[in-house]
């Protein structure tokens, strides 16, 4: 399948997953290393459930949803160069974001990324950060995966829109107001709606192109 790089998650994304041979995805492991892997189907819907993806794939997409989760957080009000910047120090201070491990952290934790030079220091951020892994736990445990719950939110097909100019671009819309409002109902924080659109442009359930 053809291969593209997203400047905004800086993931793969592979199409159409159902042409996809095994031989070939273990070689695309080995290129990026088992990570920052999305994957399409068919109609580009971002999934990881095909009877021959291994459980390797299947948490490494649905944990780099909750890495795009965290980052969209603690780069609102803040530049996205600043927090891709610190990405890399964002993974090992987050255990390679790990809900399972971050869901469990303590204020013994949060005092030891307060002290962390290397990510945002932000208490409300980091905070939240525990509470969205947690939640993000729930969600995964009644949908069966984290990228089943989004995909409700775009009618399952990621929207495209094209852009004419600059003024065009819109820093929220109605899918990411329904996903803001359901995911401060299961508990979320940090999830506005411009974050939940920042967050669908970063996971390719919205892409934004300039049309000239």
């Amino acid at each position: 399948g053809k291969l593209t790089t997203s400047w905004r998650s800086q993931s793969l994304v592979i199409a159409p997953l159902d042409r996809l041979k095994r031989e070939e995805y273990r070689e695309l492991l080995k290129q990026v290393g088992g990570f920052d892997l999305v994957v399409c189907d068919e109609a580009h819907r971002l999934t990881a459930r095909r009877e021959f993806l291994s459980q390797k794939l299947e948490k490494t997409a649905n944990y780099q949803l909750f890495e795009f989760l965290v980052l969209d957080a603690f780069q609102a009000g803040l530049s996205w160069s600043i927090v891709l910047k610190k990405r890399e120090n964002f993974r090992k201070a987050f255990h390679n974001f790990d809900a399972r491990k971050i869901a469990k952290y303590t204020e013994k934790d949060v005092k030891r990324l307060l002290a962390d030079a290397g990510i945002v220091r932000n208490r409300m951020k980091i905070e939240a950060a525990i509470k969205n892994a947690r939640a993000f736990l729930l969600v995964k445990k009644e949908f069966g995966s984290f990228d089943k719950y989004i995909l409700q939110f775009v009618n399952y097909k990621p929207v495209r829109n094209k852009v004419r100019k600059l003024s065009d671009y819109q820093p929220r819309t109605r899918e990411s107001d329904a996903m803001s409002r359901d995911m401060y109902s299961r508990g979320f924080r940090f999830v506005g709606s411009t974050i939940c659109y920042a967050f669908m442009q970063a996971a390719g359930l919205v892409t934004d192109h300039m049309v000239h």
